[in-house]
């Protein structure tokens, strides 16, 4: 089985659920070396596994309704339309509020905080904590999405019920960031087709970096269960992703029509780092990572726009990729990001 990179966007609950479907598990194979030539195996398992990269995002194998990444995070078996046996589909059950591990008719979650039912001493803490809090909107707003698709108006609520979350005299812990600035880039005055073909890819090769197999939102919704703290260290494994691919836009020579969509782009990466890592210690300050993700709400849709521009920027110099190129990223982000904006009535 080949090594594959994942996309590094943090797919969070709420409208990351949407993002999370095409690019989440918009997984790329290890892409070739220098010393790899065109007529290798792992050549020509790039180009097989980068065309069927999004559909293996929406594929959803016994028709229940659950694409197969969401049969991992429900557990729920993607063989079985009806992993309980009750004799409703799976993905019916979930967008009726419903348990599709356990045989109904009574089965629906519970209306007091899930932390409740978990093992863990935190869910045992009377009143209901901030943390669990926290956790109990994630996954009830996933819940709400599911029951009610992708519109944008119940996107808006979440964000604003996280935000109810943290007192207004909260200092916003993600104001002095040490984003990039122009003065920290190597600026190039070529800008030919072959400088700026050679920028896409290593551009590509920058943003494509190996990540855990679990996906932000199977972590968090495990937490939600669980209260188990232990499982949000996982998310560590992104925080490292970001910071490699945030090292090589720093270290790649960018040509001059290109700094301004590097820059922000390093720039989202610098604030999806911060979120994750705040995420990631949920348990220790729960009022910071309620903040990081209602940011993440509103910052993963701009990440995927800014390599959307990115792919206009490179046509618009004459360079277009072949499907065995790295920057031929570039081109599938835009398709999948078109295709968000059509399922919200963009």
């Amino acid at each position: 089985m080949h090594n594959r990179r994942m996309l590094v966007v943090a797919a969070s609950v709420g409208s990351m659920v949407v993002l999370g479907a095409f690019l989440a598990r918009f997984g790329f194979p290890s892409l070739p070396t220098s010393s790899d030539t065109p007529e290798s195996a792992a050549q020509r398992e790039v180009v097989s596994a980068s065309d069927d990269s999004l559909a293996d995002a929406q594929r959803d194998r016994d028709g229940d309704g659950l694409l197969d990444w969401e049969e991992t995070l429900w557990r729920t078996n993607a063989d079985n339309p009806d992993t309980d046996g009750d004799g409703t589909p799976d993905g019916e059950e979930v967008a009726a509020g419903r348990d599709p591990t356990r045989p109904g008719p009574n089965d629906t979650y519970p209306t007091e905080p899930i932390a409740k039912n978990a093992t863990s001493s935190a869910a045992t803490t009377s009143p209901q904590t901030l943390t669990a809090a926290v956790a109990q909107r994630l996954l009830l707003r996933y819940l709400e999405l599911k029951a009610r698709g992708s519109d944008p108006r119940i996107v808006l609520q979440a964000q604003n019920e996280l935000l109810s979350l943290v007192p207004l005299e909260k200092e916003n812990p993600f104001a002095d960031l040490p984003y990039l600035k122009e003065e920290d880039l190597t600026i190039l005055e070529d800008t030919s087709s072959a400088s700026v073909r050679a920028y896409g890819n290593a551009l590509a090769q920058a943003v494509l970096q190996p990540t855990p197999t679990s996906t932000p939102p199977e972590i968090l919704y495990r937490f939600a269960r669980t209260q188990n703290p232990a499982l949000l260290r996982e998310l560590e494994g992104y925080v490292t992703a970001l910071d490699a691919a945030i090292n090589e836009l720093q270290r790649i020579a960018v040509p001059k029509p290109f700094v301004l969509h590097h820059l922000a782009l390093a720039n989202l990466l610098i604030d999806q780092r911060a979120f994750l890592q705040a995420v990631a210690h949920l348990s220790e300050d729960p009022l910071t990572a309620a903040i990081a993700v209602r940011s993440y709400l509103e910052n993963a849709p701009l990440v995927v726009k800014t390599f959307a521009r990115i792919a206009d920027a490179l046509e618009t110099y004459g360079v277009f990729y072949t499907s065995s190129e790295p920057g031929s990223f570039f081109g599938k982000a835009r398709a999948a990001y078109a295709k968000i904006q059509q399922q919200q009535g963009k």
